[in-house]
């Protein structure tokens, strides 16, 4: 559903409906006419709001930070782990 806007603190969610093949958008409280409803992308990071959605949440509002590591950089933590062990 990308015709709505995120919130951190959303006023609607949403569902797929199997049966109907459509989208539910449901009011999590009142709306007034001319109210923005507004969904929660999820806490996701601002890189990947980025690339997925083209914007980011301002510095403060970061819900986690992403970091990315190679195949070796995983395999050679996992073998230190191991050696603690």
């Amino acid at each position: 559903v990308d015709f709505l806007n995120h919130a951190a603190a959303p006023n609607a969610s949403s569902d797929w409906d199997e049966e109907s093949g459509s989208v539910e958008v449901r009011a999590l409280a009142d709306l007034s006419k001319g109210d923005e409803v507004l969904l929660s992308y999820g806490c996701l990071s601002n890189p990947l709001l980025w690339r997925t959605y083209g914007f980011t949440l301002p510095f403060r509002s970061e819900p986690m930070w992403t970091c990315t590591f190679s195949q070796q950089e995983l395999s050679e933590a996992s073998d230190a782990a191991e050696e603690l062990e």
